[in-house]
């Protein structure tokens, strides 16, 4: 703090690396808690040193399934939330589901319709879903091109003549 600092700092992470600079980045392997050490030492020999407990929380694991990934326009099918967390809990959830203004926030939602308005051509929908934990953890899952609406065919004929006499 103020001006320039003439000595040795020695960080220790709590997890076998240290480092000797200034302000360091520490990326941590695994969810844990850890004791984060600074000693620092002055070209006069004075030191002081300073320990804080940092946590290291999980991040939810995402993921989803549906009852049927295809089908014809409108193809309506229901997602089953199979997102897990090692610790805490997931506090809030964002599915995506590929159009726009298409949203639901709700763990489970409700079954969901999706149509084709082409007359030849397949719709595929990419469904994404994130979860966020009550630690702040954010984990997002995207499944591209995970839903296929099949074009809904249209029906029709001509009678020629109209009318026939027999």
């Amino acid at each position: 703090n103020g001006g320039t600092f003439n000595g040795s700092r020695d960080w220790d992470f709590g997890d076998g690396a240290t480092d000797t600079i200034v302000s360091p980045q520490h990326l941590y392997a695994s969810v844990n808690q850890y004791t984060v050490k600074l000693k620092i030492v002055t070209s006069f020999g004075c030191a002081d040193s300073v320990t804080k407990i940092i946590v290291i929380n999980p991040k939810p694991v995402v993921d989803f399934t549906t009852t049927d990934t295809a089908g014809c326009s409108p193809f309506t099918t229901t997602f089953v939330n199979q997102t897990t967390i090692a610790s805490g809990k997931i506090i809030k959830y964002l599915w995506e589901f590929g159009s726009i203004n298409s949203k639901s926030d709700l763990k489970d939602p409700p079954p969901h319709k999706f149509v084709n308005t082409s007359s030849t051509t397949p719709v595929d929908y990419t469904i994404k879903l994130t979860a966020t934990s009550d630690s702040g953890c954010v984990s997002t899952i995207s499944k591209n091109n995970f839903i296929t609406v099949f074009p809904k065919p249209h029906a029709a004929f001509k009678v020629d003549p109209k009318e026939t006499l027999l």
